[in-house]
C-alpha cells in the first residue's frame, strides 16, 4: 500500500479538480462530465502499456476479496471490510469511490480513507455502476458525512430515487429492510452518460443486469471496473445469472463489447480481481454478432406485434 504521505501529497495536488459545479439541487443534471469525450479505442495504445503494478506480477485472479485494502494498480485500491461486493477507491488524478456497498458499509469506507491518510472531506465523488443496494446502499450516508457528490446513469438515478425497478430489486430491498439495513432513497447530483470521463475512467453503457448499468474503463493501463456486468466464479468469468438479469441477451452483448477492449485488470462487483481477462470475457459473452442480431429480431418482432 502506498505510504500515507504520498497519498496525502497526491490528494493535495489534485484536490477538488475542475468538475461539475454543484447547483444546489439534488436532482439529476444533464451529464456528469459534458459532451465530447470519445469512447476508448478498442485497440492497444501505441508503444504498449505500463505494467499493472510497479514491479509486481499480479496472479490471475489477483487474490481473495476482503481483509486489508489492496492497491491493485496505480492509484486504485480495493476497499476492505465491506459486507457484500466490491468498491474501488481511486486516488489519482482525483479521489473517487466507485460503488460503495450495502447500507451500513459507509463507516468502513471512511476508516479506509483514514488508513491512507485522507479525511472524509477529501472524497469528492461517488460513481455508481448501478443502484442495487449492494452497490449504492451507503451512498446517501457517505454524502452526508463527506460532502461527496453522487453520479449514476439516468435510468439508475430513477431507481436510486425510489422508482419501482422490478421484482428482483424489490425483493432485495424487502430482505434488507427485515435485517434493519433497508436502502434509503436518494437523488444523484449528476447523471453519467456513455463517453463521460470520471478520474480518468471512461463511462461505458453495459446494460443487462440492470437497464442503466455502466462500467468504467481506464484506457491508460487497461483497468476495467465492471460492476455486475460480469460475474467472477473462481477462475471463470461468467455472464450475470439469468435470474439476476433484467435482460440476459443484453448482458451477453455488453460482455462481448467489453471483450473488445484491451483490458489488463478487471474488478467485478463480486469476487476477486482478475488479470488479463480477454479470452474469458469473449467466452462469457458468446458470439457478439449473433446476439446483436437476436436483439434486432426480437425488437422487430415486438414492433410488429404493437402495430397489429
Amino acid at each position: 500500500m502506498a505510504p500515507a504521505r504520498a497519498v496525502r501529497a497526491a490528494a493535495r495536488a489534485a484536490r477538488r479538480p475542475a468538475r461539475l459545479g454543484r447547483s444546489g439541487r439534488r436532482a439529476a443534471a444533464p451529464s456528469a462530465c459534458g459532451q465530447g469525450h470519445p469512447p476508448p479505442s478498442p485497440g492497444r495504445s501505441p508503444g504498449g502499456r505500463p505494467p499493472i503494478a510497479d514491479g509486481e506480477d499480479l496472479p490471475r485472479p489477483v487474490g481473495a476479496v476482503g481483509g486489508r485494502g489492496v492497491q491493485l494498480t496505480r492509484g486504485v485500491y480495493l476497499v476492505p471490510g465491506l459486507t457484500l461486493g466490491n468498491a474501488c477507491l481511486v486516488t489519482q488524478p482525483e479521489i473517487v469511490l466507485f460503488d460503495c456497498g450495502l447500507p451500513g458499509d459507509g463507516p468502513a469506507i471512511l476508516r479506509f480513507l483514514g488508513e491512507l491518510g485522507l479525511s472524509p472531506g477529501d472524497l469528492g465523488t461517488i460513481a455508481l455502476t448501478h443502484a442495487d443496494p449492494g452497490h449504492a446502499g451507503s451512498a446517501p450516508w457517505l454524502r452526508r458525512n463527506s460532502g461527496a457528490r453522487i453520479l449514476a446513469s439516468e435510468a439508475e438515478a430513477r431507481v436510486a430515487a425510489g422508482q419501482r425497478a422490478g421484482f428482483g430489486r424489490a425483493l432485495w430491498a424487502f430482505g434488507l429492510g427485515l435485517a434493519g439495513r433497508g436502502p434509503e432513497p436518494f437523488a444523484v447530483d449528476a447523471v453519467l452518460a456513455p463517453g463521460d470521463v470520471v478520474a480518468g475512467f471512461t463511462v461505458l453503457a453495459t446494460p443487462g443486469h440492470t437497464p442503466g448499468h455502466v462500467s468504467f474503463f481506464r484506457d491508460a493501463d487497461g483497468v476495467l471496473l465492471a460492476g455486475d456486468a460480469v460475474r467472477v466464479a473462481g477462475t471463470d468469468l461468467l455472464a450475470p445469472a439469468f435470474w439476476n438479469s433484467q435482460s440476459e441477451v443484453r448482458s451477453r452483448v455488453s460482455l462481448a463489447h467489453l471483450a473488445d477492449l484491451p483490458v489488463h485488470l478487471l474488478v467485478a462487483g463480486h469476487g476477486a480481481p482478475y488479470r488479463e481477462p480477454g479470452s474469458e470475457l469473449r467466452r462469457a459473452g458468446g458470439p457478439p454478432g449473433f446476439l446483436e442480431d437476436l436483439i434486432r429480431r426480437r425488437e422487430a418482432h415486438a414492433a410488429r406485434r404493437r402495430r397489429k
